[in-house]
Formats: C-alpha cells, sequence, structure tokens
C-alpha cells in the first residue's frame, strides 16, 4: 500500500504508535505500530527522533512510505519512496 505520513501519535509506556496516512486518493487511516520499532525505522529512515524521545511531526509530514499490515492492520514493513 501507498501513503503520505500526515502524523504520527503515541506514548512512551504504551508501546503502541498510530500513523495517520493519506493515500493516493485522500483518504485518510490509521495504521497501528509497536512503538520502539517503528519509530526507530522512521528516525533511520528521516530523523525524526529529538530529544527527550519525541518524534518531530514536522519531519515526517508528507513523507510518501509503501508499507504493509498484517490481518489485524498493524504495521510490519514499510520502505520509504
Amino acid at each position: 500500500m501507498y501513503g503520505k505520513i500526515k502524523s504520527i501519535r503515541g506514548s512512551f509506556g504504551s508501546g503502541l504508535v498510530f500513523l495517520t496516512l493519506e493515500d493516493a486518493s485522500g483518504n485518510l487511516s490509521t495504521v497501528h505500530g509497536d512503538s520502539g520499532p517503528t519509530c526507530r525505522a522512521l528516525d533511520a529512515c528521516f530523523g525524526c527522533i529529538v530529544p527527550g524521545h519525541q518524534i518531530d511531526n514536522r519531519i515526517l509530514e508528507n513523507v510518501e512510505i509503501e508499507y504493509e499490515v498484517d490481518d489485524l492492520g498493524i504495521l510490519t514493513v514499510f520502505s520509504p519512496l
């Protein structure tokens, strides 16, 4: 699937992250992920982790990715475009 990242939210202690993505038709959807691995992977691609274990949404806004989710809608893999 294809999407532009519109925002990412979550909490450090919850272990969950929620990516809001916009598809090619402009529809928004939310994809869930495991916060640690997802945030580290996003940081490795885009350098979005800032001091205090925070994600800078401004860096990720409108970044285009291809991604896959499992049967439960959990993010399994993504690639930057």
